[in-house]
């Protein structure tokens, strides 16, 4: 008799190794084309590389952390007797990826010199002020959901437990977009350090809109615990919260040109 875990067992591998095997394979030339056509970024011989790291790192730690939720998602359902999944975990494993993604970026210096630009990395020069602006809104949506708590008598452990959850997401993603604006760059030529800018205006979008996102998610969660909230308007609130991440994640500002 087959056990019964092995069923389960191999819906976890599958996919798993098929992530592992897509994180570790070649970064493709379609890919740089369209990194570099999506921030209007030359490529060349001095700056490819770089490009390509960024884009093989944070493929990596996002595949990982996509398998890591697959996995947890998997084992919070089977001592149910349910083999089912949650996306709201997938997304939670992904962006917790692509944080680890950005903070190892961040942290391993490449280069021993770096230089002081007179220009001051402003996040204007990176993001829209709405998408910059997305991570507060992610907080206070968090907090929106006490007051009505706690005037309803609604107010439970796992609604103070979900708004603190959102509050230290948007503060630990909050921390990790600021290293990733004020890092040091490289004393290189001005296509390197376009590069540099390109790679830097994509990681804060995506930390914005998946910082948003992932915030709003615990937010709704919160919401949920006070039992007043309507399963339709859930529904509709959370696919309004996912567009919202998702756009913001992938849109887009040209690569600064350096200072002079």
């Amino acid at each position: 008799m087959t056990p019964w875990w092995i069923i389960p067992a191999f819906l976890v591998a599958l996919p798993a190794l098929a992530a592992a095997y897509h994180a570790y394979g070649p970064i493709s030339r379609s890919r740089l084309t369209a990194f570099a056509r999506w921030h209007e970024l030359p490529i060349t011989t001095a700056n490819g590389n770089q490009v390509i790291r960024y884009l093989a790192v944070t493929r990596r730690w996002r595949s990982a952390g996509l398998i890591t939720g697959w996995a947890v998602a998997f084992a919070v359902e089977l001592p149910q007797g349910r083999v089912s999944f949650n996306p709201l975990v997938l997304f939670a494993g992904w962006f917790a990826g692509a944080l680890a993604a950005e903070i190892h970026l961040a942290i391993v210096v490449h280069g021993r010199r770096r230089t002081a630009s007179l220009v001051p990395r402003t996040p204007k020069r990176y993001v829209s002020a709405v998408v910059w602006g997305l991570l507060p809104v992610g907080a206070l949506a968090g907090i929106a959901v006490l007051p009505g708590a706690v005037a309803e008598g609604t107010l439970t452990a796992a609604t103070v437990s979900w708004t603190a959850l959102a509050l230290a997401i948007v503060l630990v993603v909050a921390l990790v977009r600021r290293k990733v604006l004020l890092r040091a760059q490289p004393v290189e030529p001005a296509d390197v350090i376009r590069a540099d800018d390109a790679i830097r205006s994509r990681s804060l979008h995506v930390l914005s809109g998946g910082g948003f996102a992932l915030a709003a998610y615990c937010a709704l969660a919160a919401l949920a615990t006070r039992g007043t909230t309507e399963a339709g308007v859930a529904a509709v609130a959370g696919l309004a919260v996912l567009a919202v991440g998702i756009t913001a994640a992938r849109s887009r500002r040209p690569a600064p040109r350096p200072a002079a």
